[in-house]
């Protein structure tokens, strides 16, 4: 299944995944009805613009790039860039379609960087002619140490569902 306006890879639902609304961050956002007068925006934490290309690699940058965002948020002065390729890559492996350019399930995006991680930029950097080689050993070693924990599906589309 495909969403018409991005392209991107739309998953099927599976019931081995954790609802957002059961999140830890999930259930503190269903008790805010609106946004507290001190909240602050995220613009100046969002990393640039990424291109990816001609390869089908928009949800492996999007998932990357959303690491980034919660790195600087954690550590503004960061200018950390993580590997959309390499993610990219290990998405791929899980859906078994190594060899392809089949863009990836945001699902398989997550446990690939739950089993592997994700590598900084420089380990393995953004070179379409190479998305479908094996990665590095160096990028391998930086990205266990940058596994995530833990993945959350969104169900809803609103606020209003998020609060129920």
């Amino acid at each position: 299944m495909t969403d018409y306006f991005t392209g991107a890879l739309k998953d099927i639902p599976d019931s081995r995944d954790y609802p957002f609304k059961d999140s830890p961050i999930g259930v503190k956002a269903a008790k805010l009805a609106t946004l507290p007068e001190n909240s602050m925006g995220l613009m100046p934490y969002l990393p640039p613009a990424f291109n990816q290309l001609s390869i089908g690699s928009c949800v492996a940058a999007s998932h990357v790039s959303h690491r980034e965002l919660l790195v600087r948020l954690l550590d503004p002065k960061t200018t950390v860039r993580y590997s959309p390729l390499y993610a990219y890559y290990r998405g791929r492996q899980i859906m078994g379609t190594l060899g392809q350019d089949s863009g990836l399930y945001p699902r398989d995006c997550m446990k690939a960087m739950s089993t592997w991680g994700v590598p900084q930029a420089d380990d393995w950097p953004y070179d379409i002619a190479k998305y479908n080689d094996a990665p590095p050993p160096d990028a391998d070693a930086d990205a266990r140490g940058k596994r995530i924990s833990a993945y959350y599906r969104l169900e809803t589309q609103t606020i209003e569902g998020m609060q129920e």
